[in-house]
């Protein structure tokens, strides 16, 4: 007892001993006064669940991490009671003959009223996004795997001991009270309700920029897209598309590099057989410039579902799921089978 004594006091006294002890302390003590920044379901079940999202919807939402982040399934259902809604967006998911067909597959081949609603942005129509393996291909692999076993405490650790960014402990150095962070809520729906504490609406500016100089829209990408929208079209299926609501900045950035002709994309997606969402991109707010915050992704998200209810209003099929009480539009708010899609 009294050598493991002496040994425990050489220790204290070895100043790498000390140093060793006094970053186990201060690791310790992040870990434990770190906020939670992933919430929800485990994010391995979150993307287990998503990519299983197979002929199980009457509307699904499809696109990059603008609309994943900025449309929530639940509010839209609430607004087209009876409708089964998915969004099945990816990070930077680019709209791919593979991807198009996948997300024909989550409509159910029974669905009286069968919808696609696809966020558009710039990015999604680049060769390198429908080339890129992370994001949608590599959370397609996870169809031949046993689904995950939730572990909430795997989950929690591996949340409080990830890197910490510098910009993050400046901000608690500045102020410890306040928690800072990216913030994202795990939906069983597709939906990542996001939180950026604090804001940043020009932080994904300079890699966009940079971006665009190296990956403009490209043409084949987007005849895969409105050769798609015109077979799902002449199928039944009402497909909708809207650009997501971006900062200013960034969408200056979009129009001058990108090579995107918003105004001929329409064009030709409404001669497709499309359907067009104008929107108004004013009130909205991002946590980077890119993604909606959670509060507007509501709002979009109300917006989505009253447009929508609006068009399918001359539909009889769909006003006979309405209860009476509802036939009525709100006032605005504020503020089956695969089909082929022709490679290029």
């Amino acid at each position: 007892m009294k050598r493991l004594s002496n040994l425990a006091g050489n220790v204290v006294r070895d100043p790498t001993a000390q140093t060793l002890l006094l970053a186990a302390g201060i690791l310790a003590l992040v870990a434990v006064c770190r906020p939670q920044e992933k919430s929800g379901l485990p994010i391995d079940v979150f993307w287990y669940e998503k990519v299983h999202f197979r002929q199980s919807a009457d509307c699904v939402l499809g696109g990059d991490s603008r609309i994943m982040c900025g449309a929530s399934p639940a509010v839209i259902a609430d607004a087209l009671p009876g409708f089964r809604v998915k969004n099945f967006a990816f990070s930077g998911c680019g709209y791919s003959p593979d991807y198009l067909n996948q997300l024909r597959d989550v409509l159910h081949p029974s669905s009286s009223q069968p919808i696609i609603v696809l966020g558009v942005s710039p990015g999604s129509l680049t060769r390198m996004a429908v080339e890129r393996k992370s994001g949608f291909s590599a959370e397609m692999a996870r169809r031949s795997q046993p689904r995950p076993r939730p572990s909430w405490l795997a989950d929690a650790i591996q949340n409080r001991l990830r890197p910490i960014p510098l910009r993050q402990i400046a901000g608690f150095l500045r102020d410890p009270w306040t928690k800072t962070g990216y913030f994202q809520e795990h939906h069983a729906d597709g939906w990542i309700a996001s939180q950026r504490v604090p804001r940043s609406p020009t932080l994904t500016v300079p890699w966009y920029r940079q971006h665009f100089r190296e990956n403009q829209v490209c043409p084949a990408v987007l005849a895969d897209l409105l050769t798609a929208t015109r077979e799902w079209s002449s199928g039944g299926i009402r497909v909708y598309a809207v650009r997501m609501p971006i900062s200013a900045e960034l969408k200056a950035v979009e129009d001058e590099l990108a090579g995107f002709d918003e105004a001929a994309f329409v064009a030709r997606f409404e001669a497709a057989g499309g359907r067009w969402l104008p929107l108004n991109q004013d009130g909205y707010v991002t946590g980077d410039g890119s993604h909606l915050e959670r509060e507007s992704a509501v709002r979009f998200s109300q917006w989505l579902a009253e447009v929508i209810r609006e068009d399918l209003q001359t539909d009889s099929l769909f006003t006979q799921r309405l209860p009476a009480s509802r036939m009525r539009l709100n006032a605005p708010v504020d503020a089956a089978e695969n089909v082929p899609i022709s490679r290029r």
